[in-house]
């Protein structure tokens, strides 16, 4: 997957996961390696936590429902 760069306070960034319940975006600042979490209902931007150099790339937990779609079939 190719990441678009967006600026968002004035920083380069790269979205790595959305948050559809929370209306959070999760996202890396490439100029100060760190992960930022943007509240969309509150509009700010909060560092998350410090990356480093060199730290790759970040893979997004997705939860999978196929347990709770087997334990409710009929």
């Amino acid at each position: 997957m190719n990441e678009l760069p967006l600026i968002l306070y004035g920083y380069i960034s790269n979205v790595v996961a959305i948050h559809p319940d929370r209306n959070l975006i999760f996202l890396t600042q490439m100029t100060n390696q760190k992960l930022m979490v943007h509240d969309m209902d509150k509009e700010n931007l909060d560092a998350f936590h410090t990356l480093g150099h060199n730290y790759g790339s970040l893979t997004p937990y997705i939860p999978s429902f196929l347990n709770l779609v087997l334990t409710n079939e009929h």
